[in-house]
């Protein structure tokens, strides 16, 4: 004799649904196991929801660093920097080091564009605000010169533009001095000569002379 299946009360429904909807069954060392379902929101998982959703600034704001695009911000220990503001910051340093022109015959020195390449390092940890001692100075010169030489064949032309060519070495530095990684400034200085236009125009804003690039 089957025996009759008896009928749960609306309560017991309601909370077997609710075990349902929060526990699922998985197989882990070839057991059933019943765990806890991960949390969804609007049908989807947390992070693919917050992947999917969720405003830069909010993750910024909320230290979720992971979950943004690597073409949008650069990742060190000490900074997080969007592409844009660090583009900014080069061409507020190239504006400090193109000063240096009007000063030149007062100290005998003749300073063109295509010279303040080498003062990147020192308005790199002047703007960084890192101590600019013996050490730090000699990690970041030593990187943006090296980096320059070495790369000054391959580039051709491009070095050619002073803005471009400051900004290589500034980027340098920043290799030197440990704050970004090797991957992260070649793909920094790749969304550079992309925006070149750009830099031009930052850097030209409060200047005015104009430079032509010539490729």
């Amino acid at each position: 004799m089957t025996k009759k299946k008896k009928k749960l009360t609306p309560a017991q429904k309601a909370a077997k649904k609710k075990r349902q909807n929060e526990y699922m069954t998985v197989f882990m060392n070839g057991k059933q196991k019943r765990v806890k379902r991960p949390q969804t929101i609007d049908g989807m998982g947390v992070d693919e929801f917050i992947k999917n959703n969720a405003d830069p600034i909010w993750l910024q704001q909320n230290e979720l660093w992971e979950y943004m695009d690597n073409d949008e911000i650069l990742w060190n220990d000490d900074t997080r920097l969007n592409k844009q503001e660090l583009l900014e910051e080069i061409a507020k340093a190239y504006l400090d080091a193109f000063e240096t022109i009007l000063f030149g015959p007062l100290t005998g020195q003749k300073i063109t564009p295509k010279d303040l390449f080498h003062l990147a390092p020192t308005i790199c940890l002047k703007l960084r605000g890192i101590k600019q001692n013996e050490l730090n100075l000699k990690k970041a010169t030593d990187a943006a010169l090296s980096s320059y030489v070495a790369t000054s064949d391959i580039v051709g032309e491009l070095f050619d533009i002073p803005q471009m060519a400051f900004a290589f070495s500034y980027v340098a530095s920043l290799l030197g001095l440990d704050l970004l990684s090797e991957d992260e400034c070649t793909n920094i200085l790749n969304y550079i000569e992309v925006n070149l236009d750009h830099l031009i125009d930052l850097t030209n804003k409060n200047n005015k002379l104009k430079w032509r690039k010539s490729r």
